[in-house]
């Protein structure tokens, strides 16, 4: 099995905002929160972000970027009804206001996975010790068994993941905005890609 980064193409695709800091601040902890947030979630008010270079506005695609907050995935509604019709995760989809009306979730994973063998990937750390980037990661695969997208904890970099099923159903559906790359792997003794 093999492992992406989530990664929105914000090259070629529109990105979207939030348009004040009260509301981006409550997206923030999202990330962080393994507990379910429907009951009491208001649906946010998004601006569209147009390209820096010349103004115009990009294609909007099934998984755009949220602005200063990557990490946290916004799918269209064809992509939410075709992902989560295949994908048995523990998720939500939080519903967002856009200004042209298009239907847009931001999704709210809530399954993180301490996953990542630490000792045996390769780890930049910031002086304070913390895990900056892992360069080369080392999946602990028995704990990533029918686990499609996840998230790995903030003492092990906080990376949002997905498997070759998630890329399947994205590539199969027509689904447009993300890039697939690999994540870099370090292989244990004894394991095969």
């Amino acid at each position: 099995m093999r492992y992406y980064e989530y990664d929105p193409d914000s090259n070629n695709f529109a990105g979207i905002g939030v348009p004040d800091l009260p509301d981006g601040e409550d997206v923030a902890r999202i990330h962080w929160q393994d507990w379910p947030r429907t009951s009491c979630w208001t649906p946010l008010a998004i601006t569209d972000v147009f390209d820096v270079e010349d103004g115009r506005r990009k294609a909007l695609g099934d998984f755009p970027a949220l602005t200063n907050f990557c990490t946290i995935p916004v799918f269209s509604g064809r992509a939410w009804e075709i992902l989560s019709g295949h994908i048995d995760c523990h998720w939500e989809a939080l519903p967002l206001i856009h200004p042209k009306g298009s239907e847009l979730y931001l999704i709210h994973v809530m399954e993180t996975i301490d996953c990542v063998d630490l000792d045996r990937s390769e780890v930049w750390r910031l002086p304070s010790g913390r895990v900056g980037e892992i360069e080369r990661f080392c999946l602990r695969r028995e704990k990533l068994e029918g686990k499609h997208i996840f998230k790995t904890p903030a003492e092990s970099g906080a990376n949002l993941l997905v498997d070759d099923v998630f890329r399947e159903i994205v590539l199969q559906n027509g689904l447009r905005g993300l890039q697939f790359r690999e994540i870099p792997m370090v292989q244990s003794p004894g394991t095969t890609r």
